[in-house]
């Protein structure tokens, strides 16, 4: 599996999803350590969605009934949830990092030993600097896609999936805002 750096610059050559294909080909030696990347954001995600419920609480029983036990109940555990959201983004971003740069060192070498497989000719016609920089470029982005992009798309959509699950459930429990009310006006105005 060699990547040519020319490839990563033809965009008629390869696609968007090939590049993330050959990406995460680099990545499979260190499943565990994407598995654990994984689980440690799918907690961020549910501290995500736990806060606002929490909030609710809060606004429903604690205020609306001056309830003072639930108020710091639930403002304990808003904190303790915010706190785990918290430790699991930097504990993602730490592991994310981790497993960018051995993607990254198995990248080089195999660029490094591609370069010096190239014939003399390629390397009489190739400026050393113009060589240099593309490779340190193209490595770069790789690495910061690895270490930011594919976590930060997969919170992203499943983030988005559990706030439409979590505000359909509450709309079939509470009715859709958007219906009429007896007098026939909308709740809107």
């Amino acid at each position: 599996m060699t990547l040519v750096i020319s490839d990563l610059h033809d965009n008629n050559l390869m696609d968007s999803t090939t590049i993330l294909a050959r990406i995460l080909r680099y990545a499979a030696p260190h499943w565990r350590l994407g598995l654990t990347t994984l689980m440690v954001t799918f907690i961020g995600i549910g501290a995500d969605l736990v806060v606002p419920a929490l909030l609710r609480e809060v606004i429903d029983s604690g205020i609306g009934s001056r309830d003072q036990n639930v108020l710091l109940t639930m403002a304990i555990l808003v904190v303790a949830f915010t706190a785990l959201k918290g430790l699991s983004q930097f504990g993602r971003q730490f592991m994310a990092e981790v497993l960018s740069q051995r993607v990254v060192f198995t990248l080089r070498n195999q660029l490094y030993d591609h370069i010096q497989s190239l014939s003399f000719q390629f390397h009489d016609n190739t400026r050393t600097g113009e060589l240099m920089s593309r490779t340190t470029s193209d490595v770069e982005r790789v690495r910061r896609f690895a270490a930011m992009g594919i976590f930060q798309m997969t919170q992203i959509v499943i983030l988005t999936v559990g706030i439409a699950i979590v505000l359909l459930g509450r709309t079939r429990t509470t009715g859709c805002p958007c219906r009429s009310n007896r007098s026939g006006q909308n709740n809107h105005d």
